[in-house]
């Protein structure tokens, strides 16, 4: 990813009192929910601001979103899917 994840985390992870690891899952699940473009723009923004809230970068992302800054990534849909529907349903 872009280098701003790594000062990002260098900045939040600098105090030892936050929850270090659920914090990273947290943040890294977010970062699986959106484009790569779009979570680097959300945490230069949230580093800029000094935010350590993933849901406030949550909302800085929906933001940008709603702003058209960045597109919702497309999703790749496996077909094969309608074929399982007929054989459980028994057509």
């Amino acid at each position: 990813m872009a280098e701003v994840v790594g000062e990002y985390l260098d900045f939040a992870l600098e105090p030892r009192g936050i929850k270090r690891h659920r914090f990273v899952r947290e943040l890294f699940r977010l970062a699986r929910q959106m484009t790569p473009t779009l979570f680097s723009e959300s945490l230069e923004r949230a580093l800029k601001y000094r935010i350590k809230s993933v849901e406030t970068i949550r909302r800085i992302a929906l933001l940008k979103m709603r702003e058209g800054v960045e597109a919702l990534p497309s999703v790749e849909v496996d077909e094969s899917f309608r074929e399982r529907a007929r054989t459980w349903m028994g057509t």
